[in-house]
């Protein structure tokens, strides 16, 4: 009697999550770089002990796998800032996080207190030798080549490494718009930087909004037949309770 209780519940579960990806969207609908995220479900199959006559032994659940990335490219913004970049390509930029190397494709940079390259979470940028670049103090200008060159008033001062993955879709997102994987990467050959923009999010706010609402309503249907099977067990439990006493 309690399967279709378990069954409304395994789908509940999965749709409180989903409406957590969908907001986490939202919220971040204007991060440079952000790639928006889906929730990736199957179906489990539970074994049923006493699964009465007529019926299977098995019953159906849901489960939420994993999170994964929408790798699409967001727009391209100029905004004249010279340490602004934004990759053209699948490339991801490297940076560098006391838990190791992590990938991202925001391009707002700046300078921290040791005239590091950073990004906006304040993350140094990495070369492929595994260094950082440093602008020397009273440069007057910054320039960053397709290849990801960086020059100080035309004196090269390293080079920003961006890389690629034979499969992107394996790739992890941590928030503030970083990625982690256990694949290798490798330079990445086909993707050129562009100076003085960024890459907006990918996040399409009507989608985003037109998902949230429908989660909202298929969590309301579940809650529903929760609440139908609830009050028929509990008429059940009377009548036998009734035929017992008489």
């Amino acid at each position: 009697m309690e399967n279709a209780i378990f069954v409304g519940l395994s789908r509940q579960m999965v749709l409180r999550r989903q409406m957590d990806a969908v907001a986490n969207n939202i919220a971040n609908m204007n991060t440079a770089g952000y790639r928006s995220q889906q929730m990736l479900f199957q179906t489990y199959l539970a074994d049923v002990e006493d699964p009465g006559p007529g019926q299977g032994h098995e019953m159906s659940m849901v489960i939420d796998q994993a999170m994964v990335a929408d790798l699409r490219p967001g727009p391209i913004v100029e905004t004249e800032n010279e340490l602004d970049l934004a990759l053209m390509g699948d490339g991801f930029l490297r940076v560098q996080t006391p838990s190791g190397p992590r990938y991202t494709r925001s391009g707002h940079l700046s300078l921290d207190d040791q005239r590091q390259l950073v990004n906006s979470s304040g993350l140094p940028l990495m070369t492929a030798d595994e260094g950082t670049i440093t602008i020397p103090a009273g440069t007057e200008r910054v320039t960053i080549s397709e290849d990801g060159t960086v020059s100080a008033d035309n004196a090269q001062v390293g080079r920003i490494d961006i890389v690629e993955f034979d499969e992107p879709h394996r790739l992890e997102p941590l928030g503030a718009a970083l990625f982690v994987t256990n694949e290798a990467p490798r330079p990445a050959e086909a993707t050129t930087v562009m100076q003085g923009a960024i890459e907006s999010s990918n996040v399409e706010p009507i989608v985003e909004m037109t998902q949230m609402i429908a989660i909202a309503r298929a969590y309301e249907s579940t809650q529903q037949i929760l609440q139908n099977e609830h009050e028929r067990q509990q008429s059940a439990i009377r009548r036998l309770g009734q035929m017992a006493s008489t």
